[in-house]
Formats: structure tokens, C-alpha cells, sequence
């Protein structure tokens, strides 16, 4: 019984996960409105709006709706929906050291 429990548990679970593209920015116009993941360098950041710069040299604005502490010329993963080409609504952010990249 414990096992039926588990597999449905387990099964239900894996249906909801989403995973989510990580991108570049000449991916990002396949993935408007669509949650993803970028890896970049920060450019800027006043707290709520940052710019990064993407592995092909494309420069992007996310936003967020927390302060988000990240200093220039670190390197981010940002978690964010697309909202346009140039410009993502930033859900997370997570400073990575320099052992993660």
C-alpha cells in the first residue's frame, strides 16, 4: 500500500514540474511569456532593475520587485519570465562564485 502511495505521490509531483530553458539572448523572442533561466555578468543594478550581459554579448534589463544585491561584474543566474527581447521580469537571482562558472 505504502508503495502505491509513493509511485501516485511521486507521479502526480513529476506531472507539475516544469523545466525551465535557459537561454541566451538570441533565444529569448522563442520564449516570451515563458519562465527561463540566463547566466550573465552584471552590468548595473540600482536594487530593483538590473542589466546583464548574456553569454552571446547581448545586454538584457530585469526587473524585480525585491532588492536584489548583486555588484558589477559579478556573474548571475536569474530566474525570470520574458517579457520582451530586450527585457525579463526577474523572479530570482543567485550570485554565483567563481568555483560555479
Amino acid at each position: 500500500v505504502l508503495n502505491y502511495y509513493t509511485n501516485y505521490y511521486y507521479k502526480s509531483n513529476l506531472s507539475k514540474m516544469e523545466s525551465k530553458a535557459r537561454v541566451n539572448g538570441s533565444m529569448l523572442a522563442d520564449h516570451v511569456g515563458q519562465e527561463v533561466v540566463a547566466v550573465g555578468k552584471v552590468v548595473t543594478n540600482t536594487g530593483t532593475n538590473m542589466k546583464i550581459e548574456l553569454s552571446d554579448e547581448t545586454t538584457v534589463s530585469v526587473t524585480f520587485v525585491d532588492t536584489t544585491e548583486a555588484l558589477p561584474g559579478s556573474a548571475v543566474e536569474v530566474n525570470a519570465r520574458v517579457s520582451d527581447t530586450r527585457s525579463l521580469d526577474g523572479m530570482a537571482c543567485r550570485v554565483l562564485s567563481d568555483d560555479s562558472i
